[in-house]
């Protein structure tokens, strides 16, 4: 933090914190719209397999017999 002797030093360490602040904002923001992007491409999303009524019996008998 930069910091001058006499009038004013609290008007510039004021001013630096208010940049940083800001800085510090705007990266969050830049973050989250990012991250937005990379869920939007249909490609990466993988829709869940719809089940067969014959996949279903065969998981409960093999839940019953493991156990």
């Amino acid at each position: 933090i930069g910091y001058r002797k006499g009038d004013g030093a609290l008007l510039s360490l004021l001013e630096l914190t208010r940049v940083k602040e800001e800085k510090k904002e705007k990266k969050k923001k830049e973050e989250r719209e990012k991250e937005v992007v990379r869920e939007v491409p249909p490609q990466e999303i993988v829709q869940p397999q719809k089940k067969t009524f014959l996949q279903g019996i065969k998981r409960l008998f093999k839940r019953k017999s493991s156990s």
